[in-house]
């Protein structure tokens, strides 16, 4: 017997539905970050430095939403409005490393808990907790096979 037509295919509903499940994240935290003058990439650098003193551009690079390639630009522009320094460590030439500067921790004080309250209610609008175990435990497993295929 022949396979079903793709678009039938549990892995193209799947697909379809993460990605319909991101644009809607995306966009939601836009229009609520909009608020704050920052971008979704500009609140994860915040929220990475914040109450930190400071990391490494990999490490930065490693933990965020951002392409690894679009953390030296986040970077650049943050530090253009004095909320973030970035200075080569003492222990290499190689490393460049971020800290928020004070007005950019008094920002990271001022709206993380904001930002994640507002990540709560979107999220538990949809799901309830189980959901949320469960669905999150499953993309974390397709995370950590996707590498492998």
């Amino acid at each position: 017997m022949p396979d079903p037509p793709p678009r039938t295919w549990p892995e193209i509903r799947f697909f379809r539905a993460v990605f319909r499940a991101n644009a809607a994240i995306r966009e939601g935290h836009r229009r609520h970050l909009e608020k704050h003058g920052l971008a979704l990439s500009e609140f994860d650098l915040v929220a990475s430095l914040g109450n930190s003193s400071g990391k490494r551009m990999k490490e930065l690079a490693e933990g965020m939403i951002t392409s690894p390639s679009n953390v030296t630009r986040v970077c650049m522009a943050l530090e253009k409005r004095g909320l973030v320094t970035r200075q080569r460590s003492d222990a290499s030439d190689r490393e460049v490393l971020a800290r928020l500067t004070p007005k950019g921790q008094a920002l990271f004080e001022e709206i993380f808990l904001d930002v994640a309250a507002f990540t709560r209610q979107m999220i538990r609008a949809g799901l309830g907790e189980k959901d949320m175990r469960l669905v999150a435990d499953a993309l974390d497993r397709f995370s950590a096979s996707a590498g492998d295929g």
